[in-house]
């Protein structure tokens, strides 16, 4: 179901938005600079949540349960200094 969505809705959404960045290197207005940057926004923003999604539609249907129950805990982690583990798999060596 979620990929289908994405299919439907997200990709096409990021491809219009990398067509408009493709356009602007033919504005110089101020204002268009400020469109520019806010597009380029939008685009990273929407490619860096697509390749969330692919990365994360692999895993592991235990994996990803143990990352909804524990919530916050995981987010907090990945807002700390401290080193991620590269391996997620419960009882894996970092």
């Amino acid at each position: 179901m979620a990929e289908e969505r994405k299919r439907r809705e997200i990709d096409p959404t990021i491809e219009l938005v990398q067509s408009c960045v493709e356009m602007l290197p033919e504005i110089t207005d101020q204002d268009d600079e400020f469109l520019r940057a806010r597009l380029e926004a939008m685009n990273e923003f929407l490619s860096a949540g697509a390749t969330f999604y692919s990365q994360t539609s692999k895993l592991p249907l235990g994996v990803i349960r143990r990352l909804v129950t524990t919530g916050g805990a995981a987010l907090a982690r990945f807002a700390s200094d401290e080193p991620l583990a590269t391996d997620v798999r419960k009882g894996a060596e970092e």
